[in-house]
């Protein structure tokens, strides 16, 4: 019985912290999406929208973290799941970062359907994010412990 209640505190507290974290995420992009209409720069807003995702995955991942930490055993990563599903949602996640801070002027592969040529701009806002959120959570799961 003490352990049910543990584990209900710990997940009301996880599903109160999650919630804070989405709502002062989504304020903070409202203000930057606001400023960037006011000033023209678009960088700040296209930046915390390509990293805010990324966190949210990590929130996610967290409950593995803590199941992994008390394990004895070395820390290892998977490299097949870290290469072939979280390096391609990561180039997806910080390709408008790429493109909007002019670091890479090439035609990169999927661009313009990463930046809403094939979904549409309004499709394209909720690509970057189920992205972003996939490539923090393929990044934390993948370090384990044997």
């Amino acid at each position: 019985m003490l352990n049910q209640r543990k584990s209900f505190v710990g997940y009301t507290g996880f599903a109160i912290l999650f919630l804070l974290i989405i709502f002062l995420g989504l304020k903070l992009q409202a203000n930057l999406y606001s400023n960037n209409r006011e000033t023209y720069e678009v960088f700040p807003y296209y930046l915390f929208s390509a990293i805010f995702p990324v966190v949210i995955g990590i929130f996610l991942a967290l409950p593995h973290l803590f199941k992994t930490f008390p394990k004895t055993g070395k820390w290892t990563v998977n490299w097949a799941k870290l290469i072939v599903v979280g390096l391609p949602f990561m180039y997806l996640s910080i390709f408008p970062i790429l493109y909007y801070s002019e670091i890479l002027t090439l035609n990169l592969p999927f661009s313009s359907y990463i930046l809403g040529g094939y979904f549409g701009r309004g499709a394209s806002t909720s690509f970057e994010t189920i992205t972003g959120i996939v490539t923090g959570y393929i990044v934390c799961t993948s370090i384990i412990k044997k």
